[in-house]
């Protein structure tokens, strides 16, 4: 949607996205690996690129023990059996216990002052690892998103960096919303209410958007919409139907589905934002009906924290 991104080039946000696969001769499913970045430097790491989680499993988790790895991208050299969950286990628990960097055919494994507890949200501050205590320390925060449930397809989020203040992602933005409707001839336009509560947006200290995740919810009342679009374009505090309906229609749109319908996080595409300047952004809900377009507004201001 934008493309002048301002991301720190000291700071990465890795996501380890697990998929969901049937574990054969057994009616139980697993949850395994694999790997997808949210985020990206616009220079490398001083430090080298992340290529690897190492951790332990918990003394709950069912049908696992000892040691497990995850890869980032393409790396296959795994030190420990690649990890996995049975689904649905949500007594297990998952232990960072290092993290391998590797720079121009070099690797270094810097490991924490003690084994750290993945949770359901990034800690307050983050862990600082050294190389066997020696040079310079890294500095990372990790979290399992959604939940630790385990009971569908889930994301280990790690933000590391070179800069302690860059991995104190624990700061969440605040939102302000303005809402309008447009009816066009006999088409009533869509009445949902907007709930932001399950929207994670995730800054470092300079207010620079550094992850972002969950769903913003459409409330349904009485008229539903069948797509959505979210644009950037400053339509003002009054808009007029035809700037409105214009907009909807110079945008890409997405469907709608459900009662309640969900609309991701990425939706708004703010990695990389500055929220010091509470940019803004337009949910624009369309219900169509014989050929014509009645539409809702959704005016969203992100704040910095």
């Amino acid at each position: 949607m934008r493309t002048d991104k301002s991301v720190s080039t000291d700071n990465l946000l890795i996501s380890i996205l697990l998929s969901s696969l049937g574990l054969v001769g057994c009616g139980q499913g697993v949850v395994v690996p694999t790997l997808d970045g949210l985020g990206h430097t616009s220079a490398a790491l001083s430090l080298g690129s992340l290529l690897e989680v190492n951790g332990s499993y918990g003394t709950n988790c069912a049908q696992r023990s000892g040691d497990w790895s995850a890869a980032i991208g393409g790396y296959a050299s795994l030190t420990n059996s690649p990890l996995t969950v049975m689904q649905g286990d949500s007594g297990c628990s998952l232990i960072l216990t290092s993290i391998l960097i590797g720079s121009s055919g070099t690797t270094n494994l810097y490991t924490p002052s003690a084994p750290t507890l993945l949770g359901a949200s990034f800690a307050a501050s983050g862990m600082t690892l050294e190389q066997n205590g020696m040079g310079q320390p890294l500095y990372a925060n990790a979290e399992i998103e959604p939940d630790l449930s385990f009971n569908s397809d889930f994301t280990i989020n790690i933000v590391y960096s070179d800069d302690p203040r860059l991995v104190v992602t624990g700061i969440s933005a605040n939102y302000g919303v303005a809402q309008a409707s447009v009816t066009i001839g006999s088409v009533s336009p869509p009445d949902y209410g907007l709930d932001l509560s399950g929207l994670n947006i995730q800054t470092n200290q300079s207010s620079v958007v550094q992850m972002t995740g969950g769903s913003a919810i459409l409330d349904f009342m009485t008229v539903a919409g069948q797509q959505y679009a979210v644009t950037s374009t400053q339509l003002g505090a009054n808009p007029s139907a035809a700037a409105i309906a214009a907009d909807f229609q110079n945008a890409t749109p997405s469907a709608l589905s459900g009662n309640n319908p969900s609309i991701p996080a990425s939706a708004f595409d703010l990695v990389g934002e500055d929220l010091s300047g509470s940019p803004q952004l337009n949910l624009i809900v369309q219900n169509q009906q014989m050929g014509l377009s009645a539409y809702e507004l959704f005016q969203i201001t992100f704040n910095a924290p």
